[in-house]
């Protein structure tokens, strides 16, 4: 009954996402569902010519090689590492990688990373038993569903984007599992 209930919330979140989208995006929306099909029909091409990708390969191996240097316990904030950038036609000086694993990796290293994956890992647990209590009231399991969708949105989100080097970006990850770890 549940899995019954939570496919029809999710067929209609999709529903009245895509309507929304039409009414309040007009031609705009029309261009970012081409751009959204062009990008699932090229993912192997994308892995070779998308220059963007690409550059980030190379970002990844050589903040990979930074991290190696200092496993345990990273670099630190502030300190820059260097890579050859496709799109500057150059060396880039960066702060931060396009992925969070990698940036947390270079600035606190294995240490900061299993700290990190382990606040995740109980923020998730809580939300999971806030769900499965039978006592809680409907705005806790709400809230508990939300951290539930959320968090995988986030982990996706993070393979590209550096989400913690922002504070809109630790905001949306700490707010939710606070909420969730208080109720």
């Amino acid at each position: 009954r549940q899995k019954l209930r939570f496919t029809g919330y999710s067929v209609a979140g999709i529903t009245v996402g895509l309507v929304a989208g039409a009414v309040l995006l007009g031609d705009f929306w029309d261009l970012i569902l081409a751009q959204l099909t062009y990008r699932a029909n090229s993912g192997g091409v994308s892995l070779s010519q998308d220059l963007s990708l690409v550059n980030r390969f190379y970002e990844w191996r050589a903040i990979w090689n930074e991290i190696l240097a200092s496993p345990l316990f990273g670099h630190g904030y502030g300190v820059p590492y260097r890579f050859d950038s496709l799109i500057y036609q150059g060396t880039e000086i960066k702060l931060f990688a396009h992925n969070t694993l990698l940036t947390q990796a270079y600035r606190h290293g294995f240490v900061g990373v299993a700290l990190l994956g382990t606040w995740v890992l109980i923020g998730g647990t809580a939300a999971i038993r806030l769900l499965r209590r039978s006592l809680a009231h409907s705005t806790e399991r709400a809230l508990a569903l939300t951290v539930i969708a959320f968090l995988p949105a986030l982990a996706l989100a993070s393979t590209t984007e550096s989400i913690l080097a922002t504070a809109d970006g630790t905001f949306a990850l700490v707010v939710p599992l606070a909420l969730v770890s208080g109720a």
